[in-house]
């Protein structure tokens, strides 16, 4: 166990996940969300914008090991165990996804890490220097399958704010979710990325030695 949390001063970082191991968690990832899907009568062709939170915890090992690629991947990062969830952020020419944080305690989670599912080439997570609205409420089709996530985020103001970094979403990266973003995309295609949380106020692996050593891609 590591000291207690704080937000990260950065954005963003590239994981370290090769070009192979990232496809197979992409096929791993997909095959996952057809399934749940199927089980809970919901069309994956005609999902809409939202976050879709999977929570592990009632079936955590038993879904880990339908994922064994990416269970083998959190356990050489020695993240396994503070797995909160995954959850499916979706983009459809639908609606729009607003400017949020994705949880209102940012010291017990203040990052995720993204890894693209489908579609992700030309989408990009971007982040603002905005700051919570007056009405904070996610709008109800955020949290369209899993109520949740609309639930447990918090909405920012929209208007007039400026972009202060963005992170290509075809590639995997952790990001920090605790200051305001949004995914954006340049095509109207079904576009999800995956998004994993964590307990970061138990273990506090980003100020650890770990982190750096072990869970970001190292530079050429």
């Amino acid at each position: 166990m590591y000291t207690m949390s704080k937000i990260p001063t950065w954005l963003y970082k590239p994981a370290n996940l090769s070009i192979k191991e990232t496809k197979l968690i992409q096929l791993e990832l997909l095959g996952f969300l057809k399934e749940w899907c199927q089980q809970n009568n919901t069309d994956f062709l005609s999902l809409g914008t939202q976050f879709m939170h999977i929570n592990f915890r009632d079936s955590f090992f038993e879904t880990l090991c339908n994922l064994p690629t990416l269970s083998e991947i959190l356990s050489r990062m020695q993240i396994k165990q503070s797995l909160i969830s995954v959850g499916f952020i979706i983009v459809n020419e639908n609606k729009y996804f607003p400017i949020h944080i994705d949880y209102y305690d940012t010291e017990f989670m203040n990052v995720g890490l993204n890894i693209p599912v489908l579609n992700c080439a030309g989408s990009k997570t971007v982040w603002y220097d905005s700051i919570p609205d007056d009405n904070d409420e996610m709008p109800s089709y955020i949290g369209e399958v899993t109520k949740v996530s609309a639930a447990v985020a918090v909405k920012c103001i929209q208007n007039n704010v400026k972009e202060i970094g963005s992170c290509d979403a075809n590639k995997s990266h952790w990001i920090n979710i605790a200051v305001p973003h949004a995914p954006r995309c340049n095509h109207s295609k079904l576009r999800i990325n995956a998004s994993l949380r964590f307990n970061t106020l138990e273990n506090n692996f980003i100020d650890s030695e770990i982190f750096e050593q072990l869970m970001v891609e190292k530079s050429a």
